[in-house]
């Protein structure tokens, strides 16, 4: 038993190897078979595990117990095919939970690099009606004009949401100035920075993780998007993860916001402060010019990062209750299997 596991075994690797190195078909069909070969392998492996470790324990276990001990070893031993199976029951689950706690720790962390990426102005401003990332309604033209000249303004960014229909789907595209998220985002790269700027000179776009694997997009394709001037290609300058929507989302300089669909306008603003002003007082400041007049949604950049991480940890509180089932569905097999004997 213990050979033919130690072959399922490395039959497993090698099948998850393959599937990591050469990426044969867009599901991972052959890792989750490597895995069931892994299982296998172990579950075979379990009954000459659990005989090196009643021999390994025996002398102390004696000891320290006397007959109760040689009745408990004594039974283990001899139905160690039936304890093997509840082993492995208790082994899955562990390793359910460690893949769980595992992949949320590692979404989480690439999710806090998203946020500090992308994340870079000091203050957001956006209509209270919007409860979403997006908001599909403009704001007026005298607030963008009124936090333009604010003191201790340094620069605004306008940011556009739509919804575009892509290869007969709904998406969100974003127009933003890419120019100056270029110059103000945390530790760019000089050839991301070209990139950025790219957006601005060409009919390019950026696309979210999400339409890379669904529509088997990549850089450097074209992708052509309707327009109130008629249909438009444009070229897929990069991809990157998007955790602001799961429908999709592409993002675009202001430029062909003007060129190609008339508009002007924003539906948030992104407001970057002089050095040493307070993000708290401009915003109080904010609030106080223009909270009688218009219904705004005003926060400063810690406050954003602290309601995201707060929404992605109310997201993931249903991980604990998996957890606490997989456990639970574990000490049911070995209960089952002291209660067959």
């Amino acid at each position: 038993l213990s050979l033919i596991g130690a072959v399922a075994i490395l039959c497993g690797a090698a099948v998850v190897y393959v599937d990591y190195r050469y990426v044969p078909y867009p599901f991972p069909w052959l890792s989750y078979a490597g895995i069931v070969l892994f299982i296998l392998g172990c579950t075979l492996n379990a009954p000459a595990y659990l005989g090196l470790c009643l021999r390994i324990l025996k002398r102390p276990v004696y000891t320290l117990f006397k007959a109760s001990a040689r009745m408990a070893v004594g039974d283990t031993a001899g139905s160690r095919y039936r304890f093997s199976l509840a082993l492995m029951s208790v082994a899955v689950s562990s390793a359910l939970i460690v893949a769980i706690v595992t992949s949320v720790y590692s979404l989480k962390t690439s999710f806090i690099d998203w946020i500090n990426t992308y994340i870079a102005a000091d203050v957001y401003i956006k209509p209270a009606s919007c409860a979403s990332n997006f908001c599909f309604f403009p704001l007026a033209d005298n607030i963008v004009k009124a936090v333009e000249t604010m003191p201790g303004v340094e620069k605004v960014g306008c940011f556009r949401s739509l919804q575009l229909e892509l290869f007969g789907q709904k998406v969100v595209a974003g127009f933003g100035d890419a120019v100056l998220l270029s110059k103000y985002r945390p530790n760019i790269s000089r050839e991301e920075k070209e990139r950025m700027q790219r957006l601005a000179r060409y009919r390019e776009l950026s696309i979210s993780d999400y339409l890379k694997v669904k529509y088997g997009l990549k850089k450097g394709d074209v992708i052509h998007l309707p327009t109130p001037k008629g249909e438009v290609a444009f070229t897929i300058n990069n991809t990157s993860i998007s955790y602001s929507t799961m429908s999709g989302f592409l993002y675009m300089d202001r430029r062909w916001l003007k060129e190609y669909w008339g508009l002007d306008d924003a539906t948030q603003l992104s407001v970057y402060l002089k050095k040493g002003r307070d993000a708290g007082q401009f915003v109080q400041q904010v609030e106080k010019s223009l909270g009688k007049q218009y219904a705004l949604d005003i926060t400063d950049n810690n406050e954003l990062r602290r309601a995201a991480l707060s929404v992605f940890d109310k997201s993931f509180a249903l991980t604990y209750t998996i957890e606490l089932i997989a456990i639970v569905i574990s000490l049911i097999g070995v209960v089952n299997a002291l209660l067959i004997l």
